[in-house]
């Protein structure tokens, strides 16, 4: 038995269409973004371990053991940001996927693209004193001007990943603003709220050893909640150049229900879940 195939031509506007483009944009992202984190902690827990140092690896955080110097502080807490980078910035360029105008070419636009603003997240709230470049800014004790740089350099990159989500959004809409609306602004707004609440659950259950002695401030709290926000923005930023970004109309093929993506996810929770709450280490 085969799944039903929905053609997501910009003039289709019946409700088993846009049923069957939210659910799978939704579904991409939701995944995506899980993927994203996980592989951005992935290469702190790595880079930690090829330095010498115990590290322990949780679904939001990586915890290093012994005693670190400054320079290693900064390689560690870098080596995040710097994986979500060159993910980002390989997936959102070379597109393989794109002629097959499936779930695994949605899945691939939303891991490229979450990876790549996670880095722009933490250029911008480096000045705040929250995320990794705020830690490595710290301990190479670079001052004000280098924070207030990587501020400006991440809020030109928001706008910049807007700009080219753009063209994808453009590309697989036709230009229409309704089905633009159910590749990203619709998935966005129902998406948001449900990732903070799945941060939001993590942090409760995790150990004491995944959130740091004494536990997390409220405004750590808070930079965490917000964070599956902040790497999702460029969707609902991408509309102010949807217009702008004019290209030939590529319709999505998608399915009536994105199984696929829907079991990913699922796996990738219970991953999640089992990650927090036990703390593999490595090194």
């Amino acid at each position: 038995m085969t799944d039903t195939v929905v053609r997501t031509e910009p003039s289709a506007v019946d409700p088993v269409t846009r049923r069957a483009t939210i659910l799978a944009s939704l579904a991409a992202m939701l995944l995506g973004s899980a993927i994203t984190v996980l592989v951005h902690e992935i290469g702190h827990w790595v880079v930690g371990a090829a330095l010498g140092y115990p590290s322990q690896l949780y679904a939001f955080a990586v915890s290093h053991g012994g005693e670190q110097t400054a320079g290693d502080v900064a390689v560690m807490a870098m080596a995040g940001p710097l994986v979500s980078l060159v993910v980002g910035l390989v997936m959102t360029t070379w597109t393989p996927l794109r002629r097959t105008g499936g779930t695994a070419h949605l899945l691939w636009l939303w891991i490229g693209f979450t990876s790549l603003q996670e880095f722009v997240t933490y250029l911008v709230i480096t000045p705040f004193g929250a995320g990794d470049t705020a830690m490595a800014v710290a301990a190479l004790g670079w001052g004000a001007p280098v924070m207030f740089a990587a501020l400006a350099l991440g809020i030109g990159g928001m706008f910049w990943q807007a700009w080219r989500f753009a063209l994808h959004l453009h590309r697989h809409s036709g230009g229409d603003h309704g089905r633009a609306n159910q590749l990203a602004w619709h998935p966005w707004l129902l998406g948001v709220v449900w990732m903070i609440a799945v941060q939001a659950v993590l942090l409760l259950i995790a150990p004491p050893t995944a959130t740091g002695e004494g536990g997390l401030s409220p405004g750590l709290v808070i930079v965490l909640l917000m964070a599956s926000m902040a790497i999702t923005v460029f969707a609902p930023m991408g509309f102010i150049f949807l217009r702008k970004r004019e290209v030939a109309s590529e319709p999505l093929r998608l399915p009536a229900f994105p199984t696929g993506l829907v079991i990913g996810y699922a796996v990738l929770l219970v991953i999640n879940v089992v990650l927090t709450l036990t703390g593999p280490t490595l090194g």
